[in-house]
């Protein structure tokens, strides 16, 4: 939306735009109000079923949190479903380095979150949830059945068969379902790239994923984020300390990784064919798949399937196809 509608919608008369921030799923505003006051004009990105799922979500998880008397979290001033936004208190601070005390931070709140969901009962699951390897497997395959729906049979043979050998390929070694043991509240989209710190306070950003999810699912996705890099020994700490402190067995990993690499696979090849649709390619005769995260991911899924130890678990950004 056009941030002249977004002001007269509002009726921010004199609303000043300082900067403008463009995220994947939003863009944020740095404004000033008409109080004077710096705040952050939070606008969602995509069609109106996705704008009000995303604007619902983060604004009953940031209410729920404060009645939990959180504190390291947005700060609401106002919101509008209509268009689907909501006016944060702005909060002046820097991305976090991607070291040992950003994983602590990372940590604790996951342990507050984890301590959270035995005591209080949040309505709402998490996007892309999973209890389990069929929920997982099921994800994969709606991911993949959309894929291929939106470029059309022509183009889709090359990508169809990596993933469906893959997929059999893990089912070979992998035969049964597994219920994962464990749930808790999940940020979803975790890491230094949702967070701002200043000295002596910090704070979590981007709720628009938030809900229960498995403990399982949680780790996986924070230690196979492309914005996750973090050493080795810090992604070491992570999942040991959220394993000792929430009592958790991280060999559950194990089965759920390799599927986990898969998904974050196709979220990278939605991304190149969608580029790829609005550039010179569109009347190719296949998709090609030319982008050096996706081989990575598709790569590293054959490498973590010949190893399938905890170790391995840690090795993504480490990790190249000579590995």
């Amino acid at each position: 939306m056009e941030i002249k509608k977004v002001i007269a919608n509002l009726h921010l008369d004199k609303t000043f735009v300082q900067a403008q921030i463009v995220g994947g799923n939003s863009v944020v505003l740095k404004s000033r109000l008409n109080s004077n006051s710096l705040a952050a004009i939070k606008i969602y990105k995509g069609d109106i079923p996705r704008v009000l799922q995303m604007y619902n979500r983060e604004l009953s998880a940031i209410k729920f949190l404060k009645e939990y008397n959180f504190t390291n979290i947005p700060e609401i001033i106002k919101y509008n479903p209509d268009p689907g936004l909501i006016i944060f208190k702005w909060f002046d601070g820097s991305t976090p380095v991607q070291n040992s005390e950003s994983i602590d931070l990372i940590s604790e709140m996951c342990h507050k979150l984890f301590s959270l969901s035995k005591i209080s009962r949040y309505p709402y699951a998490a996007i892309d949830f999973t209890y389990s390897i069929k929920g997982i497997k099921f994800q994969i395959q709606s991911r993949l059945s959309e894929l291929l729906r939106s470029v059309g049979s022509s183009k889709s043979a090359s990508f169809e068969q990596i993933f469906r050998s893959k997929l059999s390929h893990y089912e070979k070694v992998f035969s049964s379902n597994f219920e994962f043991t464990l749930t808790t509240l999940s940020l979803s989209d975790m890491g230094t790239h949702n967070m701002l710190v200043t000295k002596g306070a910090h704070v979590f950003m981007d709720f628009e994923f938030f809900g229960r999810d498995s403990v399982a699912k949680m780790v996986g996705d924070f230690l196979l984020h492309p914005r996750n890099e973090y050493s080795y020994d810090d992604k070491s700490r992570f999942m040991n300390s959220v394993s000792n402190a929430l009592d958790w067995d991280p060999s559950e990993l194990i089965r759920l990784f390799p599927l986990l690499i898969l998904k974050w696979s196709l979220i990278v090849l939605k991304r190149t064919i969608n580029n790829q649709f609005v550039s010179r390619d569109r009347n190719s005769t296949e998709v090609t798949l030319n982008n050096p995260l996706l081989l990575k991911y598709l790569n590293f899924f054959d490498y973590f399937m010949s190893k399938a130890s905890l170790q391995s678990l840690l090795n993504f950004n480490e990790f190249d196809a000579s590995i």
